[in-house]
């Protein structure tokens, strides 16, 4: 058995970059482990994650956003949740 969850967190950030945006996803993986937890550590997947190549998108990363295009920060987003996704920890 697995827990699927769609990764469709707000990082809240003022200045986009990915140590920022690494840390702004530590509070949503604490609570993804305080659930998984309950649940004798049975392992995650993410069913679903994404993020528009749009500027704002780490914050409301659900929405198909209609600011200037942004391919940097949208590979900043994938990169962040990667970084985190190599943890053993959280799998």
């Amino acid at each position: 058995d697995y827990m699927g969850i769609d990764g469709y967190f707000p990082l809240k950030v003022s200045n986009v970059t990915l140590d920022n945006l690494v840390q702004a996803w530590n509070p949503w993986l604490q609570d993804i482990n305080q659930v998984r937890n309950k649940f004798k550590n049975i392992p995650v997947i993410f069913t679903e994650i994404g993020y528009v190549s749009a500027q704002g998108t780490h914050n409301t990363p659900w929405l198909n956003l209609k600011t200037a295009v942004s391919l940097e920060e949208q590979a900043l987003c994938y990169e962040a949740f990667l970084k985190h996704m190599t943890r053993l920890d959280y799998l």
